[in-house]
């Protein structure tokens, strides 16, 4: 729940009134087990791409792919 906007609005509205040690763990911690709270929380879901449908080779090298990478810069090893 660290960093969750509606998290971090809650706490500065408590801590305008009162304050304590550990106010903030203290907050989070009641979320988190507030039935509630956890039935109101909004959802981010993440979006998706799309399944894309290909062929599936039948014989060995019928499909061929390659990952092109620009070029990349030389590490304090010598490694690129």
């Amino acid at each position: 729940m660290r960093g969750y906007r509606v998290m971090n609005k809650t706490f500065r509205e408590i801590k305008k009134n009162c304050e304590w040690p550990n106010t903030k763990r203290d907050i989070e911690n009641y979320a988190r087990k507030c039935e509630i709270c956890q039935i109101n929380k909004t959802l981010c879901p993440r979006p998706r791409a799309p399944m894309e449908i290909t062929t599936t080779a039948r014989k060995p090298y019928e499909r061929r792919a390659m990952d092109i990478v620009g070029r990349t810069t030389v590490t304090n090893k010598g490694n690129r």
